[in-house]
């Protein structure tokens, strides 16, 4: 470096020109913000009919279970035309109005649509989010035709829920829009739904949020088991105040970092020539779920090993130097040319953890150093690099 140079300021890169021996060398290099968006998603349940308020995170989350029971008595006679028409066996369906007598009963009324959403299952109560069901429901009609006592015969339904929603049912009445058993048996005449029949469900419950699903407030949605008989039975689980909360990070952080006029002997004593900076972040954690936040740095002009990042000349592309990046309150101290615990990852790895429970902004120290290499040629010299915050 014995014939060097001085740098002319421009806007991302450092100038090289020609002067006497002992003249200055200014680089640049530029870091650029990018907060990455991702959402947390927060919907709430109780186990209990009305749930209250509650917030939580995407994903699934167990939030109860639900065990209801239906007996019937006997009536009749029915005509043969409402044997599968009616929910005889069971109807399971979700609303967003009161659920009546008329839409439970009713195999060809549809509630809200049971989608698969991200390999879960369930009743959907807006796009991205929902009711998720985990367990058994058996239930039983008997009947009797023409009359109460005659060919009385005994119906028996099951179905199942896996752990993810997925519905397996031993029978549905046939091209029912919902989930709904009339009778399996067939029936001529006139019938009679005898005393004894049931329905009787033992699942849990919860609700998948999928990272596509929008914020905000939810529509109350009711979950009802029915069953026909006479005077029709049902029990309804109420899904009322259920909102989606958004945990969302900014970073703010200096764009261009300035080195200053650099002379070759400060290349030497493994220092460099050191920029004090900051991260700032904010998060805005409206659920209240510890979130994990982590920084992550990834060069965009050539890449150099985990701890540095080169700065190479705009004339032939040859490297000039190498930056480093020092973070956390011992960066001042550890600030120089060789890796210390708090040196700056430069290959896109995590690094800087903090974990919030609510909403929070923090300033991490940052100090940048450039150390020149020997071999540097005068002329512009340049580097690039993104800096994002991850949740």
């Amino acid at each position: 470096m014995s014939d060097f140079s001085h740098i002319v300021n421009r806007p991302e890169t450092g100038n090289l020109t020609r002067r006497a021996p002992g003249s200055l060398l200014h680089f640049f290099t530029q870091a650029t913000g990018k907060p990455w968006i991702k959402w947390l998603f927060a919907i709430l349940l109780v186990p209990c009919t009305p749930v209250s308020a509650q917030v939580i995170g995407d994903g699934y989350t167990k939030l109860g279970t639900w065990s209801p029971s239906i007996g019937t008595s006997q009536y009749g006679p029915y005509s043969a035309n409402t044997a599968l028409n009616y929910s005889w066996g069971w109807k399971l369906a979700a609303w967003q109005s009161t659920p009546t007598d008329s839409n439970g009963a009713t195999c060809n009324i549809a509630g809200q649509p049971y989608v698969t959403v991200d390999g879960w299952s369930g009743y959907q109560i807006q796009p991205g989010v929902l009711i998720i069901l985990s367990g058994n429901l058996a239930a039983s009609t008997t009947t009797g035709t023409p009359n109460a006592t005659a060919n009385v015969a005994t119906d028996n339904y099951s179905a199942s829920w896996d752990s993810k929603g997925a519905i397996t049912a031993d029978w549905l009445s046939p091209g029912a829009t919902s989930h709904c058993a009339g009778l399996k048996r067939t029936v001529s005449g006139n019938f009679y739904a005898l005393t004894g029949g049931s329905a009787a469900m033992n699942v849990t419950y919860g609700i998948y949020v999928s990272p596509t699903a929008a914020s905000g407030a939810l529509p109350t949605t009711y979950l009802q088991l029915h069953k026909t008989s006479g005077t029709n039975q049902q029990s309804v689980l109420n899904f009322s105040n259920l909102s989606i909360a958004r945990t969302q990070c900014a970073l703010d952080t200096a764009a261009v970092i300035a080195f200053g006029d650099v002379t070759p002997g400060q290349a030497t004593g493994g220092k460099g020539i050191a920029v004090q900076s900051a991260l700032n972040v904010n998060c805005t954690n409206d659920a209240g779920i510890s979130t994990d936040v982590s920084y992550s740095f990834t060069p965009k002009s050539q890449a150099g090993d985990q701890y540095t990042l080169p700065i190479t000349s705009m004339a032939d592309a040859s490297v000039s130097g190498d930056i480093r990046g020092f973070l956390g309150v011992n960066a001042a101290t550890d600030a120089g040319c060789t890796n210390k615990a708090s040196s700056v990852p430069m290959d896109s790895s995590a690094f800087g953890l903090h974990t919030l429970t609510s909403t929070q902004s923090w300033s991490d120290p940052l100090v940048w150093v450039l150390c020149p290499r020997p071999t540097a040629e005068p002329g512009p010299a340049t580097a690039a690099a993104t800096i994002d915050v991850n949740w």
